[in-house]
């Protein structure tokens, strides 16, 4: 079942449309007294078409924050060249998720960078992807979780907020 509300922006610059039953809730937040729900079943958030999304091979920084009730591997984050934000096989854009482990990791292009903090359910945690001058590292609340050697020419231009290309 698709479902199309708008998630304003508030810079109102780049409203999302929800996919499924995603909702604003406000059993858990961070920010604002609410958040985005996903319940793991079908439901994200899509974008269109966001040129500034297609980095190239320059740097960038994607950061945010999230919370799961689950121990399973999810996936949180994809920009692609797709429209919808989901491909079932990745090379052009930025993919983050949890793994069945449950750790945090990134795909960017063809380079996986698998952190070894475990996600635990009922947490709040802060990630970061950062790309500077062909390393890329990742980050879980300020701590390391690794680096690779990158400079793939990333041209996505669709975001995906709350899917990730081999996970629910």
């Amino acid at each position: 079942q698709t479902c199309a509300l708008p998630i304003s922006d508030s810079a109102m610059m780049n409203d999302l449309e929800t996919v499924g039953n995603a909702q604003i809730s406000t059993t858990q937040s961070k920010f604002g007294g609410s958040s985005i729900y996903l319940d793991g079943t079908d439901d994200r958030l899509v974008s269109p078409s966001v040129q500034g999304l297609a980095v190239g091979t320059g740097d960038f920084t994607v950061e945010g924050w999230f919370y799961t009730n689950v121990s399973s591997a999810k996936g949180l984050l994809q920009t692609s060249d797709t429209v919808g934000g989901l491909k079932t096989s990745y090379t052009t854009g930025i993919a983050l998720g949890t793994t069945s482990t449950p750790y945090f990791g990134v795909d960017v292009g063809s380079t996986n960078i698998t952190g070894s903090t475990t996600i635990s359910t009922g947490t709040w945690y802060h990630f970061a992807v950062v790309r500077q001058s062909g390393t890329v590292y990742l980050y879980l609340n300020g701590v390391s979780q690794g680096s690779a050697s990158n400079t793939q020419n990333l041209t996505g231009t669709y975001i995906c907020i709350g899917g990730y290309y081999n996970t629910s």
